[in-house]
């Protein structure tokens, strides 16, 4: 500070102005400071931590290939080659390891999510369709419809350690909590009880003769197992403490597919592919409470994270019909691509991505809009996508969906749980589900499988019919390649006169 300023104050007895020594000169302050700044920035989070991008997988079956999509772009950021008729896709519960089930060369591909490369391929039984996996990642269960068994994979080792026969026939989709498997014979109209502690059949429950159970799902406290039976339009509903039917509820047609719990358990929802509805099941009476008419051909669905909207996807309608569970009525009908697969759930549940068979891409949804706002192109015949902590319309996936995973959280979708893993680029949570990932299976006595499906964490595949068996109102499955597409064993393949095993592949 000039000094004749400094001379006038001591002059005139003036007060030294504040934050000054008797020279006039401000302190030398700034070691201080720097101290502090040094401080705030070892505890303050890295400004990347909130940013770790999010990546989708999707099982672009006729292409024989994963394509990742960075969801912060919306673009496909990697192409993973695979097995033939890649198909169902499991997230590993930290999100470091993606299984890819290949329908057609008999085998499960393992991808390593950080480096986006296949690192093993590990063969299986005949035609596996879907998988499950345990809450700590170690085993992975996959069905294979066309061997009637079940492969058990050490995930540390990539090998085969069991594989256990399910005394049914058309093992196709599977429920696992924490000591039991239950996988649902389509042909032999049974459910298989499996302990996993020993790898053995425990019980079979009979869903009734001609039903044709597929899919099912887990209430949130695991004492009930919902199972959809295609061909007899029926819900078969297992006491998991007794491995006994103890209700069957008709929903009035055929084609009941993928069910969905909602959150609380109290409600059961199941999409009936040629009633084009979706049927509302109260839980505590086993009695359909509501018929809640969609699109053309419904097959599976996604529940959001707080249970106020159910999203199905219509197959022949392009469409997704978005269902306010608290009116059980349709608010919003969004038109996507060209046969909509399954839809999936983000890890925060406003981003919506549809996959479309037919027109080899996936859309994307803004859930607070109900609008698509971005479609992006993938390989041929995109089936199944998974996401960390996503909400598949499989509750078996990785969570619940896409799909099943056992882990004893509430889903993502599979969630609607979240789990970071810092050393990936993903946040997992314990799917949908069908985890990773479902959302529906939410206690410690239950595994959500979807990511989700969600989400898993999530999210299919089919089940032993050729593409050209598979049920087509009006479209049919581009030239250029041989079943294409795994079908799904719907009611109208059922022979008049009795039913035969489907054609393996």
């Amino acid at each position: 500070m000039p000094t004749h300023l400094i001379t006038s104050w001591a002059g005139s007895r003036r007060r030294r102005p504040p934050h000054t020594r008797r020279d006039g000169r401000r302190p030398r302050v700034w070691p201080f400071a720097a101290l502090v700044l040094i401080v705030l920035a070892a505890v303050a989070p890295p400004a990347t931590a909130a940013q770790q991008p999010v990546f989708a997988y999707v099982a672009d079956f006729a292409s024989d290939q994963v394509s990742v999509i960075d969801t912060a772009t919306n673009t496909v950021t990697a192409t993973v080659p695979v097995g033939n008729g890649p198909g169902f896709l499991q997230l590993s519960p930290d999100g470091s390891r993606l299984y890819v089930i290949n329908a057609l060369s008999f085998d499960v591909s393992v991808i390593d999510t950080r480096t986006n490369t296949e690192i093993a391929r590990v063969a299986v039984g005949l035609q596996p369709v879907y998988s499950a996996i345990t809450a700590d990642g170690s085993r992975l269960y996959v069905l294979n419809s066309g061997s009637d068994n079940v492969s058990v994979i050490d995930t540390a080792t990539r090998a085969v350690i069991a594989t256990i026969s399910v005394g049914g026939t058309d093992p196709f989709y599977p429920a696992l909590n924490r000591t039991s498997l239950y996988t649902t014979n389509t042909f032999s109209d049974n459910v298989s009880v499996i302990d996993t502690r020993t790898n053995t059949v425990i019980a079979t429950p009979s869903t009734g003769a001609g039903s044709g159970p597929q899919f099912s799902a887990l209430s949130p406290d695991g004492t009930r197992l919902y199972v959809t039976n295609v061909f007899s339009g029926t819900i078969s509903v297992i006491d998991t403490r007794t491995n006994t039917v103890i209700a069957t509820v008709p929903l009035g047609g055929s084609g009941a597919y993928y069910p969905v719990v909602s959150r609380n358990g109290t409600r059961l929802y199941v999409p009936d592919f040629f009633s084009n509805s979706v049927a509302v099941i109260d839980t505590a009476t086993y009695a359909v409470i509501a018929t809640i008419p969609v699109g053309d051909g419904p097959e599976f669905a996604a529940l959001s994270r707080n249970g106020t909207r159910l999203y199905v996807a219509n197959m022949f309608s392009g469409t997704i019909s978005v269902i306010d569970t608290a009116t059980n009525a349709v608010i919003a009908t969004i038109p996507v691509g060209d046969s909509p697969f399954v839809p999936v759930l983000g890890p925060d549940g406003t981003r919506l991505y549809v996959t479309n068979e037919l027109s080899n891409n996936v859309s994307v949804i803004d859930t607070t809009t109900n609008t698509v706002i971005a479609t992006i192109g993938v390989g041929e015949v995109p089936q199944w996508i998974a996401l960390p902590a996503g909400t598949a319309g499989l509750a078996a996936a990785s969570g619940q969906p896409s799909v099943p995973s056992a882990q004893g959280r509430p889903t993502t979708q599979q969630s609607q749980h979240s789990d970071q893993h810092t050393q990936v680029r993903h946040q997992t949570e314990s799917l949908d589900p069908v985890t990773t990932t479902s959302e529906q299976h939410q206690s410690d006595n239950s595994y959500a499988h979807h990511t989700n499906i969600q989400s898993a964490p999530t999210i299919i595949g089919m089940g032993g019919w050729t593409a050209k068996e598979r049920p087509r109102k009006r479209r049919s499955r581009p030239s250029g390649r041989p079943a294409a597409g795994l079908a799904r064993p719907m009611a109208s393949h059922r022979p008049a006169g009795g039913r035969s095993r489907a054609t393996r592949h």
